[in-house]
């Protein structure tokens, strides 16, 4: 009884952060449900997908993810974002010619750091490092 008492009130401090990606269709707005007109089902700004970040820490001093999108037609996107507070949740979304022209969201890697060191990774099962040869970091090179 004392145990699970103490375990109860000293919960956990661990930080822990959540990823995932929703498809965005007109099928999802409200006027599809109730049947009723809504000129954004024709738009193509209703198309597209979200990739939500949930998270909640200890504290909000010397956190921070790097997420890397990598999209269908290849290219790949590394952003870094700190928090406004110890819990919350960071959309990106991606809608219209954007998504259409990326061909979408192919998978994902998020780092979250503290202090420079990584503590947790979370990684889509399609996710995979780029190898680069060394002709293609000479030609991305600056050049003098």
């Amino acid at each position: 009884m004392r145990l699970s008492l103490f375990l109860l009130l000293a919960g956990c401090a661990c930080p822990d952060l959540t990823i995932y990606t929703r498809y965005d269709t007109p099928e999802r707005l409200a006027s599809s449900y109730m049947r009723t007109p809504d000129p954004r089902r024709c738009s193509i700004n209703t198309q597209g997908q979200t990739l939500i970040v949930n998270w909640y820490l200890p504290e909000i001093e010397g956190y921070r993810v790097e997420l890397t999108r990598v999209f269908r037609n290849g290219e790949r996107k590394t952003d870094s974002f700190g928090f406004n507070g110890v819990s919350g949740r960071y959309e990106i979304s991606l809608r219209g010619n954007d998504y259409f022209e990326t061909g979408g969201l192919l998978s994902y890697q998020a780092i979250l750091l503290h202090n420079e060191e990584p503590i947790k990774v979370i990684t889509h099962p399609l996710y995979v490092e780029l190898i680069t040869t060394k002709r293609e970091q000479q030609q991305r090179a600056p050049k003098k």
